[in-house]
């Protein structure tokens, strides 16, 4: 999710989406759900979870 901008002052005007889409495999087509923001992540595989999008992207390993 890195971006390069040669123009610094675009850089700053440009707003990132905090976005995660899981894809879930139907009948060999795959169907997308996005979740934006504080939104809690569902998904069928991973159902114990529990976590919002913002708690992801700020996940340090």
């Amino acid at each position: 999710m890195t971006r390069q901008f040669s123009d610094r002052s675009f850089q700053n005007d440009c707003s990132i989406d905090l976005k995660v889409t899981v894809c879930l495999l139907k009948d060999g087509a795959y169907n997308d759900v996005v979740f934006t923001g504080d939104r809690a992540i569902v998904s069928p595989t991973f159902q114990e979870l529990g976590l919002t999008v913002i708690e992801v992207l700020r996940a340090k390993g």
